[in-house]
Order: structure tokens, then C-alpha cells, then sequence
């Protein structure tokens, strides 16, 4: 199956999150720090959306730049206050923050559905 991680430390905001990849046909699993997801991408072929709630600043741009460069197939979400410092980063959706739960949910879907049609393309949709 396929699977989504979300990096992000609030507990009720994780577990949204997790929920919306589930209603959307993915394992979900809700995770603190950008490094676990790193460990969990080595360990499994199944991520295929990571969730990333980005501090101000900090490793989590270089780390989001290492998950984009070693695995390309992973797509990114990407939830940011800093939408201007977000353009040294690949290729993803970005979210504003703040934001609503209705964008939050068109955005995941979106990004599914694009998932399980290149799933079907390549004629792997589980």
C-alpha cells in the first residue's frame, strides 16, 4: 500500500493530517522530525507524499532538499509562514500557513490523486 508521512510535532494537527491521506486511500503515519522520515524513505519503496510542516529556518529546508534530490518520485507538501524563503526549495506544493482545513484537504487530494494516477500509468495501483 501506499504510503504518506507527515512531519509534524502538534498532535491534534497530525492526526487531521493523517486522517485526510487515510480518507485518501494511504497508510498514514504522523512523525516529529524531518530525520525519522529520512530513516523511514531508506527503510521502505512505499512513501510516496511527504507531509512537511517546516519550522522557521532551520534543517528542515536542507533536509526537504535531500529527500527531493535522493528520492525524485517522492512528492512534497510543504506548509510554511515563509513563502518567500520556500523558492531555494524543489519543486512541491506549498501551503501558507495560515490556512484552512478545506485547503488543507484540496491540497492532500490533489497531490492523491496525482499519486494514484501515476500508480496506474505505470500499472502498479494496488
Amino acid at each position: 500500500m501506499s504510503v504518506a508521512l507527515v512531519v509534524e510535532d502538534e498532535p491534534e494537527f497530525s492526526t487531521f493530517v493523517v486522517a485526510v491521506f487515510e480518507r485518501a486511500g494511504f497508510d498514514a503515519f504522523a512523525i516529529e522530525y524531518i530525520v525519522d522520515a529520512i530513516e523511514i524513505i531508506q527503510q521502505s519503496n512505499d512513501v510516496e507524499i511527504l507531509f512537511i510542516n517546516l519550522a522557521e529556518q532551520g534543517d528542515d529546508f536542507e533536509l526537504v532538499k535531500v529527500v527531493s534530490r535522493q528520492w525524485p518520485t517522492i512528492k512534497l507538501i510543504l506548509l510554511s509562514t515563509q513563502m518567500d524563503s520556500l523558492r531555494a526549495l524543489p519543486p512541491a506544493v506549498f501551503v501558507t500557513k495560515p490556512t484552512t482545513p478545506a485547503v488543507l484537504i484540496a491540497m492532500i487530494e490533489h497531490v492523491a490523486l496525482a499519486s494514484a494516477n501515476n500508480r496506474t500509468s505505470r500499472g502498479t495501483l494496488h
